[in-house]
């Protein structure tokens, strides 16, 4: 009916985690709606940073909350579940901590994806990293407020013999019954301007058996010359003159259903993909068809892509801005 049923701060929400909750204030959160269990999911980043590299002092940790129905009536352990996971990882002699998570759910587990990046003083970028959190939903796990059983995994490094690249990755919420297929999790997606010079391309990275023995395939889908520059924009806004940052060519979101991958990104289309307006940020979707993929055990190279389409931002002009729309 429109009328605030309860509020809390993620510090409060999440404060049933201590130790493990240090007091620092949390960052990039997101929340999910998990319709195979009618339960909303939670997902907020903490960094604690010491002062040196490496140091013991140092932390990097993923909190989950899970609600215990599809109506929870506070923000604390009376309607929630949480769990603590350490997001920090030594390489080598340098320590790196989880930033800007994808988050999404299928009907067997929840997946957390992260950038791993060099606490200071390093600077250094260690590529993707995914989180699986099985559920347990009616087994007595995590949904049902027992031990949180997670995964971690580098599905870079599991397919660098196919040229992947390691970027920001999303994974793609699932809807139907039985999922994207027979011993199929979810599909991590994307893009970040991947381009050989001629063409851009798509990365997608299938997870299979996600809650047994995980593998990965990995494929690159050419989605045509779409962009000329990868420098983006920042977008105008009314009234004011000051703009809002648009960032860049990341994949921002992910969703399967009905035999079809889609995925969403920002990009500067080229003069010939929108006629006139070169240089304008546009977010951009992709659609590709997965109905080839018949199991965990299929090879690359079945998915394709079926449309895309464009939607440019606010014209650099004074007001009255365009509000048009184009489909490709």
């Amino acid at each position: 009916a429109g009328v605030l049923l309860w509020e809390s701060s993620l510090a409060s929400m999440f404060s049933s985690l201590s130790p493990c909750y240090l007091g620092t204030f949390t960052f990039d959160p997101k929340i999910v709606y998990d319709h195979y269990t009618g339960r909303f999911v939670v997902v907020t980043l903490e960094r604690v940073f010491a002062g040196a590299n490496p140091s013991a002092g140092n932390a990097s940790r993923i909190l989950v909350a899970v609600s215990k129905t599809s109506t929870p009536a506070s923000a604390t352990a009376a309607d929630w579940w949480f769990c603590c996971i350490d997001g920090k990882e030594l390489v080598g002699a340098t320590e790196f901590w989880a930033d800007y998570p994808g988050f999404e759910v299928d009907e067997e587990a929840i997946y957390i994806t992260n950038n791993m990046f060099a606490f200071p003083p390093v600077g250094a970028y260690a590529g993707s990293r995914l989180w699986i959190v099985h559920k347990g939903f009616g087994t007595g796990g995590f949904y049902d407020g027992g031990a949180c059983t997670v995964t971690k995994h580098d599905p870079y490094a599991a397919t660098s013999g196919s040229g992947s690249v390691a970027t920001t990755t999303m994974p793609a919420e699932v809807y139907g019954a039985a999922g994207a297929g027979p011993g199929i999790g979810t599909y991590l997606v994307s893009y970040s301007g991947l381009s050989n010079g001629f063409t851009e391309f798509v990365q997608v990275i299938r997870v299979n058996s996600p809650l047994g023995a995980v593998t990965f395939t990995h494929e690159f889908i050419p989605v045509g010359d779409i962009e000329a520059s990868f420098i983006i924009a920042d977008a105008p806004q009314l009234v004011t003159v000051e703009t809002i940052e648009t960032n860049d060519q990341r994949a921002l979101d992910a969703v399967w259903r009905d035999g079809c991958l889609w995925m969403v990104s920002t990009i500067n289309p080229d003069g010939t993909l929108l006629p006139g307006l070169p240089d304008h940020t546009t977010a951009y979707w992709w659609k590709l068809d997965t109905s080839g993929v018949t199991s965990s055990g299929s090879p690359s190279g079945l998915l394709a892509l079926l449309d895309d389409g464009g939607v440019p931002g606010e014209e650099l002009a004074s007001p009255p801005f365009s509000d048009a729309i184009y489909t490709y």
